[in-house]
């Protein structure tokens, strides 16, 4: 009688660990993650015309919730505030063509990369007295606050002039309150295709190790390895090929 209350207690407490078990996998499958990115660098996110926020990074995100399993929603901010934002949790994943970096390695997790390209110097049209890189020295120069070019744009002998994102940037060119842009070839060749009155001076290699989602060092590593696992398949599909050619977008 004995053994057998035994075996009833011990299947009790095997059943309710199991059911905690499940629960927490239902919470955890259940929960709504947090996508931060700042819709303001076309074409990898931006806002559309009927105010939904769109681009490559919002599709490739898509594609690997689905293989992941994970519901997410989009939380826009500025995109020098993204990496913080990953440190502090108030987003669980960062995706904004974040580019890898030392220093932020030293902050955050990144994935495997998804997307590389090169920077680019645009100046103005009717600017001749810019022609090369070496007449660039003492120039002021406009780059994306927090991004990989400000970094660089550090490291030359410029004025370094930092705005809240690229648009800002361009229209400082425009109106000659500076004397070059560097962004990624990417939105810089997009934005002097629009523009008669740009031209690109010079394209170079962006000194990164590409783009890739961010994480928090205290992310959960099953949760980053499923993430690089379905990354990884997707770019070996013809989905990431589909994805390239929707946005326009070439690898280097």
């Amino acid at each position: 009688m004995k053994n057998l209350f035994k075996f009833f207690i011990s299947f009790l407490f095997l059943m309710s660990a199991l059911n905690a078990s499940e629960t927490n996998a239902t919470q955890a499958s259940e929960k709504v993650l947090k996508v931060g990115l700042n819709a303001n660098y076309q074409p990898f996110e931006y806002v559309k015309i009927n105010f939904q926020i769109a681009g490559f990074d919002v599709d490739l995100i898509n594609e690997i919730a689905k293989k992941v399993g994970f519901k997410f929603e989009i939380i826009d901010m500025k995109f020098e505030n993204l990496i913080s934002a990953i440190e502090n949790n108030e987003v669980d994943i960062a995706i904004s063509a974040i580019s890898i970096t030392p220093e932020r390695a030293k902050r955050v997790i990144f994935s495997k990369p998804y997307f590389s390209g090169t920077d680019v110097y645009i100046k103005r049209a009717d600017n001749n007295t810019i022609k090369s890189k070496s007449d660039i020295l003492g120039k002021k120069i406009g780059v994306q606050q927090g991004s990989s070019q400000e970094e660089k744009a550090k490291t030359l002998n410029v004025e370094v002039v930092s705005l809240e994102n690229p648009f800002m940037a361009i229209m400082e060119l425009k109106k000659n309150n500076i004397d070059l842009v560097l962004l990624d070839n990417v939105a810089g060749i997009g934005y002097v295709d629009k523009n008669s009155d740009l031209k690109i001076l010079l394209e170079e290699d962006d000194n990164t190790d590409g783009m890739a989602i961010v994480f928090s060092k205290n992310a959960d590593a099953n949760f980053i390895n499923s993430v690089n696992m379905a990354l990884d398949e997707i770019m070996k599909s013809e989905i990431y090929q589909a994805l390239l050619k929707k946005h326009r977008l070439k690898i280097k």
